[in-house]
């Protein structure tokens, strides 16, 4: 079993973090912030951050349309787009590969992306939100045809198996939880758990691998992405097309410590 994290001045990992941030975003410390690290006077305005998200500023003029400044000119268009989310931009471009051109986008924010977000140093382009995504099915060919589009997906291997490149390549989180007090590897819980707790977690991933390969009759997966390639009948053997909650408690498969709200 694990140690807790600590640091040289007995401060938990929680607390670490948390005053870290709090430096990190610029906000008023009260009191020092690591006595080894720095004096409580010392000057934190080099550190720059902010909170991104939606263009708050612009958004607020629609409380009073009077502030509005009036239109200047009139456009024409075929298609109005209003968002330049992730979905907005997928619409432009599935209209534009389909021969409709005459589309307009509109977006609130100064740019486009919505929560895919990005921003560049000078050493690389960087992340500010979702975009990262699982290797894909080889047979989801539109979002294969679209990671090479953009260099993601550099070829195919005699095997018919997609070559990525590397640099759009990121490692698998190694993610870890705290719980009761100690910090174990992996989102399940595993410490302090009763034997009956850890029965019904091992159901419960039984059950997401039997799903994982279940077929309807109609010969499609029972999941998959895009949702509208999975099946539209229920998995061979199983008399419901989903497992309901209800069916998952009778099952006892949803332990309080894990159940959703």
């Amino acid at each position: 079993m694990k140690r807790p994290f600590s640091t040289p001045t007995g401060l938990s990992r929680r607390a670490f973090l948390v005053r870290s941030g709090a430096a990190l975003s610029g906000a008023a410390l009260v009191g020092p912030l690591l006595p080894s690290c720095a004096p409580a006077a010392a000057d934190l305005s080099h550190i720059q951050g902010q909170l991104l998200g939606p263009n708050a500023a612009a958004g607020h003029l629609l409380r009073d349309p009077s502030k509005i400044p009036a239109p200047t000119r009139t456009i024409n268009t075929d298609v109005l787009i209003i968002g330049g989310g992730v979905a907005g931009l997928s619409a432009r471009r599935w209209l534009h590969r389909h021969g409709l051109t005459d589309t307009l986008l509109v977006e609130l924010d100064g740019h486009a992306g919505g929560n895919a977000a990005a921003g560049h140093n000078p050493t690389s382009a960087y992340p500010w939100g979702a975009h990262y995504l699982p290797v894909p099915d080889v047979r989801n060919r539109e979002l294969l045809d679209f990671l090479q589009e953009t260099g993601t997906l550099s070829g195919y291997a005699p095997s018919g198996l997609p070559i990525y490149n590397d640099y759009h390549l990121c490692a698998a989180p190694d993610e870890r939880l705290s719980i009761r007090g100690h910090w174990q590897d992996g989102l399940v819980p595993a410490v302090g758990i009763s034997a009956d707790e850890q029965a019904q977690t091992a159901r419960f991933f039984q059950l997401i691998e039997r799903l994982k390969t279940a077929v309807g009759s109609d010969g499609r997966d029972a999941f998959r992405i895009p949702l509208d390639a999975s099946s539209a009948t229920k998995p061979i053997g199983s008399s419901t097309r989903f497992p309901s909650p209800t069916t998952s408690r009778k099952k006892a498969t949803r332990p309080r410590r894990c159940a959703g709200t």
